[in-house]
Parts: structure tokens; sequence; C-alpha cells
């Protein structure tokens, strides 16, 4: 699995819960600075993300990560971890 099969899902995911079009959302996005964006629902997109790709990300990452594309790649990096 790779980003560019992950990222549209992520973004697919974030749109969902945030209620936004996917055209909003690039790469370099700040995914802080998107309509809508509060705690709870970050919660949510982060437990739609580990459900989908049955991994588990830890909570740094979860709070340091800043872009669409930085999230993408910890998710593949999960994923590759949890199928090793």
């Amino acid at each position: 699995m790779n980003a560019e099969q992950v990222s549209p899902e992520i973004t697919e995911i974030i749109c969902g819960v945030l209620e936004l079009d996917p055209g909003l959302l690039q790469a370099s996005t700040l995914l802080r600075e998107l309509p809508g964006v509060e705690s709870i629902k970050v919660l949510r997109i982060i437990t739609r993300i580990e459900a989908r790709y049955a991994v588990e990300l830890d909570e740094q990452v979860v709070f340091n990560v800043g872009t669409l594309d930085e999230l993408v790649q910890e998710v593949v990096k999960a994923r590759a971890a949890a199928t090793a």
C-alpha cells in the first residue's frame, strides 16, 4: 500500500467528517486550518483512519502531523509495520 492509494481514501474520510469539498484538500494543506476542525472531529478522523487501515497511530504522530501528506505518510508507515 502506497501514498497514491491511501491519499484519496484519507481525503474522503477527512472531508466526510468535516463536511468539506474534497477539492479543498491538497497534499500541503494544513489540516488544523481546515474549516470546522475541532478536537472531537480530529479524533473521529483518526478513529476512522485507524479502523480503515487496521493500524494504531501514536498520539505524538497525530498531534505533530501538520499536512495531509504527512498524515498519509504516517498511515503508510503504520500499515507497513502492521503487515510486516
